[in-house]
């Protein structure tokens, strides 16, 4: 896929100069993972007056027997505020803070008082089930300040997919599905990093399947626009996009298979009768080298390890994952629990940060 050259008006180009969000959810993640602390590590380097934060915290009772907590109020000192009450009460505070935004992080406890603490490293189905109600709280206060949805950010900590269905959640497939179906939105992912990013049209299916679950995605009448939608977004405008080749070599000319002519090239036609241009197919095994990569900003994968392992081997602890096509941005880091790293203090918050960094700036903004 060619890049994506859009002329922009002066009212769609406005958001180039949007003011970050006033308010900035996180979701706690799995406490029995690394998320209490890469959190905590992130957050504590953030001095905005112009943001506040609300922690959807899940990793204690916030008292003098917690000890994340007693780390986190150490560190934050002053900058930290507890929410008491019920979500109704949670919802009518979180309507304040997007008003008042100084900079402040506002912790909301999640276990509710019989409950005991999840132990690091100890992933059951209550971790599970305390990761999935902060999503779910967070998604609630968003749903209430849909009338100024634009002043809110989610920053989502990792979570295990398996012990969220293994709670209860029969249908989680994860942080993207669950907010596209909450929300009613087709949605993207975005890898998202500092020198160049990735999109997996196809994510977590078998190879075996690929090529059909590709027809499909790119069958999707929305895709042209969302990827509209994308290019105007600051840090892309202007940029091109380029598209990987299914297959070795692009398919050799249909030699060793014929997706690029059958499903590609009508893809691409699609995507520039929508506005946007597009270069490729581009064989993945040369489009990845730095003389190559360095045209582009966004690649466009086939499926998710054609893009994904070179994404996370090039950009490292600095990527992040995004999700494209929600009514506000949502980040989250591109790691996941970690484990064998809870508790012990030894974890790198640099993605976290970045996701939060993400959140709070306009490079990503509608």
């Amino acid at each position: 896929m060619p890049s994506i050259t859009v002329t922009t008006s002066p009212l769609t180009d406005s958001s180039a100069k949007k003011r970050p969000p006033e308010l900035v959810l996180i979701s706690g993640g799995d406490p029995a993972g690394i998320a209490p602390e890469v959190v905590r590590k992130a957050i504590v380097g953030f001095d905005s007056t112009t943001t506040s934060f609300l922690y959807l915290y899940n990793a204690g009772h916030a008292d003098a027997d917690d000890e994340e907590f007693q780390r986190l109020k150490q560190a934050l000192k002053s900058r930290l505020h507890l929410i008491s009450g019920g979500s109704d009460d949670l919802v009518e505070t979180a309507r304040g803070l997007s008003e008042t935004a100084d900079g402040s992080v506002y912790l909301y406890p999640v276990l509710r008082p019989h409950e005991k603490p999840c132990l690091p490293g100890r992933a059951s189905t209550h971790s599970g089930d305390l990761s999935f109600r902060a999503l779910d709280l967070a998604c609630s206060v968003i749903d209430a300040m849909s009338d100024d949805i634009s002043s809110v950010a989610l920053v989502t900590a990792p979570l295990s997919k398996e012990f969220v269905i293994r709670s209860g959640q029969s249908d989680f497939s994860g942080h993207t599905g669950y907010l596209a179906r909450r929300f009613n939105r087709n949605v993207l992912m975005l890898m998202h990093g500092r020198g160049f990013s990735v999109i997996p049209l196809t994510e977590h299916v078998a190879l075996a399947d690929v090529p059909s679950q590709l027809r499909a995605v790119l069958g999707r009448s929305d895709l042209p626009a969302l990827l509209v939608d994308l290019a105007r977004r600051a840090v892309f405008s202007g940029k091109e996009i380029a598209l990987c080749g299914l297959n070795p070599h692009c398919g050799e000319g249909g030699l060793i298979g014929n997706e690029e002519q059958e499903i590609l090239m009508p893809f691409i036609e699609k995507v520039r009768e929508a506005g946007v241009s597009i270069k490729g197919p581009l064989p993945a095994d040369t489009l990845f080298m730095e003389s190559v990569r360095k045209q582009f900003r966004l690649i466009l994968s086939c499926y998710h390890d054609q893009g994904l392992i070179p994404f996370k081997a090039l950009e490292g602890e600095q990527g992040i994952n995004v999700t494209i096509g929600l009514p506000f941005l949502r980040t989250s880091p591109d790691h996941g629990t970690a484990y064998g790293l809870a508790g012990k203090e030894i974890a790198d918050s640099t993605s976290m940060r970045r996701a939060l960094e993400a959140a709070m700036s306009s490079e990503l903004s509608h």
